[in-house]
């Protein structure tokens, strides 16, 4: 006697599908080259909106495995696993790690950075900032600022602040009024520096726009004369650019009376 059995092969089949979401997401599972006389049962079905779905919607709040029971018509099955993770936030690293402070003229590099690959970076305020879309920049404010970066992945968004202090080392006095007499008081309108290094331009015209005097030594004042001719008492108008000790260019422009 003779008797033939036929094996039935238990189904072959894969999971797709993301295996790590951001919280409160969701992802599309499903299988790879489905039989149509198949049938399936996923665990747990609580986090899935169809467990009887070849392509149910996976919504967990916690890391979960998933797994997928598909059998065939001649009741033979099989089992394969997908475990699904939530994203973690990024760890932001940051220099400086606290408030920081310049003088007038300097700059400073900002730097931040996300452990995640993908994160785009976002700068504010564009004042003084060498890019906006980098993770370090080079920032030379004038005026107390604070920066702040928007690091934005596929999940996250997280803003971090660079408040940067600017401190004025410098002062550059300008007199409004001299009287060249020879009394030896305010003979010379003259300059008051302090942290000053240097006068790129010092220059006086009379009403008429007629120069009158100029000069780049900040020790050089102007006694009131043109070719040793004292000038009529008048208004004046001067202009001034010079540089501060870290680099910072100063313009001054107004008016000084020569008085009797």
């Amino acid at each position: 006697i003779t008797k033939t059995f036929r094996v039935i092969h238990n189904p072959v089949f894969q999971i797709t599908g993301d295996t790590i979401i951001c919280p409160d997401g969701s992802t599309l599972l499903g299988i790879e080259t489905v039989d149509p006389s198949w049938s399936i049962q996923w665990e747990p079905a609580a986090s899935l909106d169809n467990a009887n779905s070849f392509t149910p919607e996976a919504s967990p709040d916690t890391a979960t495995r998933y797994t997928a029971e598909v059998s065939d018509s001649a009741g033979c099955s099989s089992q394969q696993q997908i475990t699904i993770t939530l994203d973690e936030p990024p760890e932001i690293s940051r220099i400086p790690e606290y408030d920081t402070s310049i003088y007038i003229g300097q700059q400073i590099s900002l730097w931040v950075f996300s452990d995640k690959e993908n994160a785009q970076y976002v700068w504010s305020p564009d004042y003084k900032i060498s890019c906006r879309d980098c993770a370090n920049p080079l920032v030379s404010p004038e005026q107390n600022t604070t920066y702040e970066v928007t690091i934005a992945d596929d999940c996250y968004q997280v803003t971090e602040s660079f408040p940067v202090e600017v401190m004025v080392d410098y002062y550059l006095e300008i007199p409004s009024a001299f009287t060249p007499n020879g009394d030896d008081n305010n003979d010379v309108f003259m300059l008051e520096t302090h942290n000053i290094v240097e006068i790129e331009e010092f220059k006086i015209f009379n009403r008429w726009g007629n120069l009158v005097f100029s000069t780049t030594n900040p020790e050089q004042g102007w006694d009131g004369t043109v070719n040793g001719k004292l000038q009529n008492a008048d208004t004046y108008v001067y202009i001034i650019r010079a540089v501060s000790r870290y680099g910072y260019k100063v313009e001054r422009k107004g008016n000084v009376l020569l008085l009797r």
